[in-house]
């Protein structure tokens, strides 16, 4: 028991890294996560097919790609071409290839918003990292799910010939752009009407017969009557005259109200635990301060929705918990002395409550928490432990669980030993270490999600090694997210923290979630991939899912699907939401089926494909090498493109690379995807490894793993005039994307590059004195300037304004708050910087897994092209 303290925590700093006056608690920044925009590029126009070839862009059919490229320099300001003449296959050279005429995905125009209305057609959405506002015509929005075709074959062998992966990336909560459909809610007093042979839920797609008393199931065929008073006479097209007065005859995504014998616990509002380690590490590097600063200014700011509920415990080698019923005058706090014999000591009623009805006893733990531990001397932090600890808290409702962890645990259930031997990389042993190393975490994991408990872990290593595999588990099976910060400074890192927190807990949350996709005849799901934890076969379980979270669901052919007939795919997922409501939301969505191959290769969706190819790949780490897994990658992009060549574009020249429009920047992606850490070779560090693989197996949606593979680069020095200032929802138009390239870079230009994670400030040696005064506050010139004590300010400038409006819409479409960090050109600040530049050479051949010179983007696709050649002459 203890008496609240009179010390204030100063609040976190805004977005941009400086600190507000001091008030209690701070002001949280005016940042805001609603639901945004990407504004990276439109979709270009249909592709004309012309007997079933496809018209090539940026003049790609007219390059022989024979030979091999020159070397070429790492480093240079020049306009000079940086890919060299190519000779063909037979010896003759080539004319030298403009790097502005490759396929990019820096082409894509991001300055128009799409206005997008779903429909089946069999042609893919636009592009998943382009400015859209969809309008749901009975397809749902691509943000809920983007297929990799929207055209298909009648037979598995027609399709299978494309070596295209059939499968559909499913967001369920996604967040909506501003001026879309919104999901709406309907309650039949009897529940939902739903298909008495397969339980498909009624939708758009039906059709009806008898007069409209019935319908017929768009999956089974199979005839259901309807009750008398849902019944509504149909019009001279065969559709019910009230068919826009009900959201699910009409829309693509809408949610029922579930009724009792659809639920399986009775719905409760989810339960908020914060579990902070408070060992020496964690209060010496700041972590703990930052937690409880980020925490108090969120739960001030009523960011989290009013009916949640928040509880704390804290733990080094004995756990614990706090009881703040609102009849104590102070916090009481009770421990658990023995780690192996973990118990709830304190009822959940007083454990858990409103903020806004225990202020004043949360508020005093708060402040007091700092200073009972600011003494400790204790090393050791038994995180698992502490999530055995919340689960059995949470159990009882559901809800999650935020665990603080500055080091790795070495004591308790789940204690572990550093096994970061760098040695290992690149040899056989290397998938070892995607492995966990203890499977206490597999079976404290599977524990968390049969009682609805998420778990997210922020996670403050310092240069040392946390085993990110082994913790990262629990969230990968129970729907939670890894958050790392490597070399935490509270100064510097404080914002971000707070942001990250901020995104979490005021973003859409769902619990004890059971999601299940059902399709017409003809294919059936058959893989699962992201955040679950897999029942029955083919029901997906989630502990938590928000609406960050992104699962990929692969399909195979079981029958003949009707030659142009519409296959339908239906998601449905019941869960309880955040104001502890019963829901099932639903999303549907229709294909075309047709014979015409040139048709299938048009229907493709570049970014799905991306993700789902990435996510496969990346779901082998533990079992296979990286080697095989880059050499698996390559393989399926070969077969694709030859497949194209082969029932497309036949009769070219084979000295010719053809590409299909829809997929003309895969092989660019691909590339970018086996350069990032996740797969490349070399010195990485490996708990940023495993961190990146968590994110592309369990979290990452279409828009955010193509930023994240090639990353964005835009010119800050010539912003044009009609970029950077906000609209009328918060946004700014963004410039021009630049390419992957030094050669992109001239010496006097400020270059912005971001991936989702980071965003680096590019500062070349003629950059002028003004720019620099303008933007970073400083009166000094490129070669004074020390890029350690300056960041990126808000001042009265017109270019100072246009950053940072172009830096908070960033913000906004990305999962994770991106620091930013100054780097200047040839400086060794610089090689992060240029390693995320994979146009160009790296210090990796990527056809060469035992090292050897780098491969840029003209190899790769000399490279390729010759794989396909000895593809189609196999």
């Amino acid at each position: 028991m203890f008496n609240p303290s009179e010390k204030t925590l100063p609040p976190p700093p805004t977005s941009f890294g400086s600190p507000p006056p001091p008030t209690s608690f701070g002001v949280p920044p005016p940042t805001s996560f609603s639901a945004p925009p990407t504004s990276f590029g439109t979709q270009p126009p249909p592709p004309t097919m012309n007997n079933g070839y496809s018209n090539m862009t940026n003049n790609m059919s007219n390059m022989n790609l024979g030979g091999s490229s020159s070397a070429v320099p790492q480093m240079g300001y020049s306009n000079q071409n940086r890919r060299e003449s190519l000779n063909t296959s037979v010896g003759k050279p080539a004319p030298k290839i403009n790097p502005n005429q490759m396929p990019s995905p820096a082409a894509l125009d991001n300055r128009t918003i799409v206005r997008y209305t779903t429909v089946c057609d069999g042609n893919p959405p636009p592009v998943a990292t382009s400015q859209w506002i969809a309008n749901d015509n009975g397809n749902c929005n691509p943000r809920f799910v983007r297929l990799t075709n929207y055209s298909i074959a009648p037979t598995a062998d027609a399709f299978a010939s494309t070596a295209i992966p059939f499968a559909a990336v499913i967001q369920p909560l996604a967040e909506l752009q501003v001026g879309e459909n919104q999901v709406l809610t309907v309650n039949h007093k009897d529940g939902p009407l739903r298909c008495h042979m397969c339980g498909t839920y009624i939708n758009p797609f039906v059709r009806w017969v008898k007069g409209g008393k019935a319908y017929s199931c768009k999956v089974c065929e199979n005839v259901n009557d309807i009750p008398t008073e849902y019944f509504a006479p149909l019009d001279g097209y065969g559709k019910r005259t009230d068919l826009h007065l009900r959201p699910e005859l009409s829309k693509g995504t809408y949610e029922f109200v579930a009724m009792e014998d659809s639920e399986s616990k009775k719905p409760k509002s989810p339960l908020f635990l914060f579990a902070l380690d408070v060992s020496f590490s964690s209060v010496s590097s700041g972590m703990l301060h930052a937690a409880i600063n980020s925490i108090s200014t969120i739960l001030n700011a009523s960011i989290m929705k009013p009916s949640i509920r928040v509880g704390f415990i804290t733990y080094d080698t004995t756990i614990h918990f706090y009881n703040l019923h609102k009849s104590l005058q102070q916090p009481q706090m009770m421990v658990i002395p023995d780690l192996n014999d973990i118990f709830l000591p304190i009822a959940q009623e007083v454990a858990f409550v409103k903020y806004s009805e225990n202020k004043e006893l949360v508020d005093a733990l708060l402040q007091k928490l700092p200073t009972m531990f600011q003494n400790t001397k204790i090393t050791e932090a038994a995180v698992g432990a502490a999530i055995l600890a919340a689960e059995q808290a949470l159990k009882s409702n559901g809800g999650k669980v935020l665990i603080f962890q500055s080091c790795i645990p070495t004591i308790g259930p789940g204690g572990l030993k550093k096994r970061n031997d760098q040695k290992l990389l690149g040899t056989e042993k290397e998938k070892s270490l995607y492995n966990p190393q203890d499977p206490y975490y597999v079976s404290l994991a599977k524990q968390c999600c049969a009682s609805s408990v998420s778990v997210d872990l922020f996670l403050f290593p310092n240069s040392s090694y946390i085993d990110v595999t082994t913790l990262g588990y629990v969230c990968n099976l129970t729907g939670g997210q890894i958050y790392l910060y490597q070399n935490f400074v509270y100064q510097r890192d404080l914002a971000r923290v707070y942001q990250d927190l901020t995104r979490n807990l005021q973003r859409e949350f769902g619990f004890d979630a059971v999601m299940r996709v059902r399709t017409s005849s003809g294919f059936a799901p058959s893989s699962f991939f992201g955040g679950f934890d897999l029942v029955n076969g083919d029901e997906m379980k989630f502990a938590g899912i928000d609406s960050d979270k992104s699962v990929v669901v692969q399909f195979k052919y079981d029958g003949k699907v009707e030659d142009k007939s519409e296959p339908f795919i239906q998601v449905a997922m019941l869960y309880t939401n955040s104001e502890g409501e019963r829901r099932i939301r639903m999303h549907n969505i229709c294909l075309q089926c047709n014979t015409a191959a040139a048709n299938y290769f048009r229907g493709t969706d570049c970014d799905a494909i991306l993700n789902v190819l990435s996510r496969i790949t990346l779901n082998e780490a533990p079992s296979a090498n990286l080697s095989a897994m880059r050499k698996s990658l390559i393989e399926k992009l070969v077969a694709i493109l030859a497949s194209y060549r082969k029932l497309c574009a036949s009769t070219s020249n084979m000295g010719q690379l053809v590409l299909p429009e829809s997929l003309k920047t895969l092989p660019v992606h691909i590339m970018s995807l086996i350069k990032s850490v996740a797969l490349r070779g070399g010195d990485v560090n490996i708990d940023e490894r495993s961190f990146l693989h968590h994110l592309f197996k369990s979290i990452l949606s279409p828009t955010l793993s193509s930023a994240l593979i090639y990353p964005r680069l835009y010119a800050l020095h010539n912003i044009p005039q009609d970029c950077g200032d906000l609209d009328e929802f918060g946004y700014s138009k963004m410039p021009p994307m630049t390419q992957l390239s030094v050669d992109a870079l001239t010496p006097d230009g400020a270059y912005l590059l971001e991936d989702g994670l980071h965003n680096f400030l590019w500062l070349g040696p003629a950059l002028s004195s003004t720019w620099i005064s303008d933007v970073l506050g400083v009166d000094s010139n490129w070669d004074q300037l020390d890029t350690n004590s300056v960041t990126i300010g808000s001042f009265d400038t017109e270019v100072s304004k246009k950053i940072n409006n172009i830096l908070s819409t960033i913000r906004k479409q990305r999962i994770y708050f991106p620091p930013i960090q100054i780097v200047k050109a040839r400086t060794a600040q610089e090689q992060p910087f240029l390693s995320l530049l994979h146009e160009d050479k790296g210090n990796f051949s990527l056809f060469d897994v035992q090292g050897g010179s780098g491969t840029n983007y003209t190899d790769f696709l000399v490279q390729i092209h010759r794989q396909i050649q000895q593809k189609l002459n196999e």
